[in-house]
Order: C-alpha cells, then sequence, then structure tokens
C-alpha cells in the first residue's frame, strides 16, 4: 500500500464515520435485518473503521464479531472506536479479502458494506473463494454495495469512470449475483436500486450444497 493510499486512509476513518449514518435508505440497518437470529460468529470484511461491525457487536453482545480491512490507519481508528464503546465482543485484524487469515469453516456470517466494488477482479473472486472456505455448514454472506440509480445512470456511471476503477461497474445490476453464481452460491435475497444520493443493493446467499464443510 503506497504513499497516497495510506495517506487517504488516514483521513477516511472520520469522514466515513461521518457519512456512515447518514446514508438515505440506512443500508447498514437494512444489512442487520437479515442477519439470523442465533448467528455466534460474524466476520466484516472491508470494514473500514468497523461501523457495520460495530452494530453487530452493540445489538448482539454474544456474537464474537471480527473486522478486517487492510488499511492500518482504519484499523486503529476502529479499534479506538470499539474501545470507547466498551465492545469487547469486538475485535479487528488487518488483512486482504482474497486471503483471510481464518480457519476453514470458522465463521457463520461474513458481511461487506461497499467493499467489493473496490476490489479488482481477481480479488473480488478470490474473496468468494475465501468466503465459501470459512463459512460454516449452514453459514451466509451478506454484502451492501453500490448499485445503478433508477434516473441518472449515466451520471453516476461517469462518476465510478472517475472516481474508481473499471472493475467497480462490474458489481452494478445484477453483476454481484452473477458473481456469486459463478462462485457457486445461492442467492436467497437482492434487492436493487436502494437509496437515493448513494444508490446501493443488497444481497444475502448461502452456501451450495456441495460446498459445504461437513
Amino acid at each position: 500500500m503506497g504513499l497516497p493510499n495510506r495517506l487517504k486512509f488516514f483521513c477516511a476513518g472520520s469522514f466515513l464515520e461521518a457519512v456512515n449514518p447518514r446514508i438515505p435508505g440506512t443500508p447498514h440497518r437494512a444489512a442487520m435485518q437479515l442477519i439470523p437470529t442465533g448467528t455466534k460468529r460474524v466476520l466484516d470484511i472491508c470494514a473500514g473503521t468497523g461501523y457495520l461491525a460495530r452494530m453487530v457487536a452493540t445489538e448482539s453482545p454474544t456474537t464474537d464479531v471480527v473486522a478486517l480491512d487492510l488499511s492500518p490507519e482504519l484499523v486503529t481508528y476502529g479499534e479506538r472506536l470499539a474501545a470507547a464503546a466498551g465492545l469487547t465482543n469486538l475485535s479487528f485484524v488487518r488483512g486482504e479479502a482474497s486471503h483471510l487469515p481464518f480457519d476453514d469453516a470458522s465463521v457463520d456470517l461474513v458481511v461487506s458494506a461497499f467493499g467489493f466494488h473496490e476490489l479488482s477482479r481477481a480479488a473480488r473472486s478470490n474473496a468468494l473463494a475465501e468466503i465459501a472456505r470459512v463459512l460454516t455448514r449452514n453459514g451466509a454472506v451478506i454484502i451492501v454495495d453500490v448499485d445503478l440509480p433508477k434516473r441518472w445512470r449515466r451520471v453516476f456511471r461517469a462518476y465510478l469512470r472517475v472516481s474508481h476503477s473499471a472493475a467497480a461497474k462490474d458489481v452494478l445490476g445484477t453483476g454481484l449475483c452473477e458473481l456469486l453464481a459463478r462462485q457457486r452460491f445461492i442467492v436467497r435475497h437482492h434487492a436493487g436500486q436502494l437509496g437515493t444520493v448513494l444508490p446501493f443493493q443488497i444481497l444475502a446467499a448461502t452456501l451450495q450444497p456441495s460446498l459445504r464443510a461437513s
């Protein structure tokens, strides 16, 4: 991770914490509503400051929550916020979504909020393969990410081209669903074109029976 990115992430923590609770449509809350009751261990990948992870840890104090992000600056920022909130069931790990430092079949649920569009195509595929590896037999993945708006689609596509890599557009529309299907997940829920200022989608998927750990 080069110096420009390190500087960007150093400044990003406070920005993310200011923006996340104000996103129209409350995407993080929508993700929370899909989490199965009784989930014991949750992994938040591309977690940033752990905003979603903190929500899970706060509302389910008996759940073991781990937030993973590549940026040491965001991990440190998130650790401070979790400590200030007294969240003893939340820990942070620095790592890549495409190389998860966890054992096989060790996580009940993987969540990700606005992280997949930031990954390269190869990293995105590898991340899903890693998610399949670490999920337990009845595990699931819940993903929130950007989507095409109902109006002004050309403007939004132009914004993505300017601000992100060419691979970002692949998650739009049914792109994430198709990627999950290619990785042999079964999409159980998908709602798109949500929100206003930041259009988003949310989906939940489970492993195909042939991929489930015995």
